[in-house]
């Protein structure tokens, strides 16, 4: 089994920043799931741009286990889309590394592996 990187029902946080960081334009985010079907209910038609500095920011909340892909695209430049790929399983990675070290601080010794 692939060691997963995000947790179901734990949002993702997704950015964008378009090559030259423009500020005011329509980001669009879509969302598939881990069968490879766009969610319309997950996906953005325009992502927020919080600081106005040509980042845009949005999330979703992956609701099945498995590989999760998302497109981020200027409107109307649907050729270039930024593809990322996350990995979705029943355990967050950076959550169970922070248990393993809380167990390895209250006994003083490192876990067993193996």
């Amino acid at each position: 089994m692939a060691e997963k990187s995000f947790k179901i029902n734990e949002a993702i946080q997704v950015s964008f920043k378009g090559k030259k960081a423009q500020s005011g334009l329509t980001i669009k985010m879509d969302v598939l799931d881990e069968t490879g079907a766009l969610d319309v209910i997950l996906s953005v038609a325009a992502m927020p741009e919080p600081n106005s500095d040509g980042v845009y920011v949005s999330t979703f909340t992956p609701d099945a286990q498995g590989e999760w892909l998302v497109y981020t695209y200027e409107d109307g430049k649907e050729l270039e889309k930024v593809i990322k790929q996350y990995s979705v399983g029943g355990y967050n990675l950076d959550d169970l590394g922070q248990t393993v070290d809380a167990i390895s601080i209250d006994t003083g010794s490192p876990p067993m592996i193996g």
